[in-house]
């Protein structure tokens, strides 16, 4: 998996959803991604974990788990992934 820096200008998050926190769509293009990894990088970039929550809810995120104690992970639904 590439670094979530490959990742930053991949599509315009203006266009993704207005107001969603920078880089969510960004980070999510090229397929599914840990949610801590998002959370982070929201953090880094001064949003709240529920405005972070607010924006998966907006662009229809799909939260996947990995088994029972694997790590949840996070993907564009098929209509917005490019």
């Amino acid at each position: 998996m590439s670094s979530s820096a490959d990742h930053i200008s991949t599509l315009p998050d203006s266009q993704c959803v207005p107001g969603a926190p920078a880089n969510t769509c960004s980070l999510l293009a090229d397929g599914a991604i840990r949610a801590k990894l998002v959370y982070a990088e929201g953090r880094d970039a001064g949003y709240s974990e529920r405005t972070i929550r607010r924006a998966q809810k907006a662009l229809g995120i799909e939260a996947a788990k990995d088994g029972l104690k694997g790590p949840w992970s996070w993907s564009l639904p098929p209509k917005v992934a490019k």
